[in-house]
């Protein structure tokens, strides 16, 4: 009795150790309330997502992180990680599950036939959309849709279009482009720009989201190519219709519950990593990146 009650004690230690460590580039507070199990999902998932953007930066803080966007938007530090922090684990999220939308991690919802889309009329602190689930974009004339003077530019692509890491709405890819249209030699035109890049969005579900889009269009721009390498490589099928096929089981569900666990987690790289030294890295192949072009 003793020997299990020691071995409990040693695995929930263990268990809490993991936790601080794993959150290594959050606050000490927020991996203090991991630590102890009492962050929240969506809280751990924003904090989780932040650290890999420094990691995958080059950074080693997130203060380090924080600096790098002040520098690059401007925008005094102390906003920076005001507005791009994963939420203070204390606060309540009325009315939105995220908090800062800034790092791809937003609420989502099914858009068939093309997939996974942003929720309408999203309020994050640097990410909103309008009421057609677009991420909205620098618009200089607000007032002035439907005169024909306005020329409309849909732009597709994915997370880059989207714009995944953008400081604000107005400092993505289709935000600058209808900056520099409307406030330069443009011959006097007006142009309303559309940004409707999604997460991991391959041509396919961009070519079904200019085949249903609602209204004219003067100009359509395409900016991607590396999610069909990515498809490619993996071997999945990120189609809407897969998402229609149910994959909630009671086994899976326990295999979730199990994940939650820190030492779980641990055990599962290292066996995945195990795994990845004995199987060659496949290479892509050109001819089937554009499968259905």
């Amino acid at each position: 009795m003793e020997f299990l009650f020691g071995f409990i004690i040693i695995i929930g230690l263990s268990e809490m150790v993991l936790r601080f460590a794993y959150l290594k580039y959050s606050p000490f507070y927020v991996r203090l309330f991991h630590a102890f199990g009492l962050l929240g999902t969506s809280f751990y998932e924003e904090w989780r997502l932040i650290g890999s953007r420094i990691h995958r930066g080059g950074f080693t803080s997130y203060k380090q992180l924080a600096g790098h966007y002040s520098e690059i938007s401007g925008m005094p530090i102390d906003e920076v990680k005001k507005r791009f922090r994963g939420g203070m684990p204390w606060e309540r999220r009325i009315g939105r599950k995220f908090f800062s939308g800034a790092h791809g991690l937003f609420e989502q919802e099914i858009s068939l036939p093309m997939g996974l889309v942003p929720v309408k009329n999203m309020n994050l602190s640097v990410f909103h959309t309008d009421s057609d689930g677009f991420r909205c974009t620098y618009d200089p004339f607000p007032d002035i849709y439907g005169e024909e003077e306005v020329e409309t530019v849909l732009i597709l692509g994915g997370s880059c279009v989207l714009g995944v890491g953008a400081t604000d709405d107005e400092m993505t890819l289709p935000s600058r482009i209808s900056y520099h249209l409307n406030h330069g030699s443009s011959r006097g035109k007006k142009y309303r720009v559309i940004n409707a890049g999604m997460l991991g969005y391959t041509a396919l579900q961009e070519a079904l989201t200019l085949m249903m889009h609602r209204g004219p269009l003067d100009h359509v721009l395409v900016f991607d190519g590396l999610n069909e390498v990515d498809q490619d490589i993996s071997g999945t099928d990120k189609s809407a219709f897969m998402l229609l096929i149910p994959n909630v089981t009671l086994k899976s569900l326990f295999f979730k519950y199990l994940r939650g666990f820190a030492i779980i987690n641990v055990l599962v790289i290292f066996l995945t990593k195990l795994k990845q030294d004995k199987i060659p890295i496949p290479k892509p192949d050109p001819s089937s990146i554009y499968p259905h072009f």
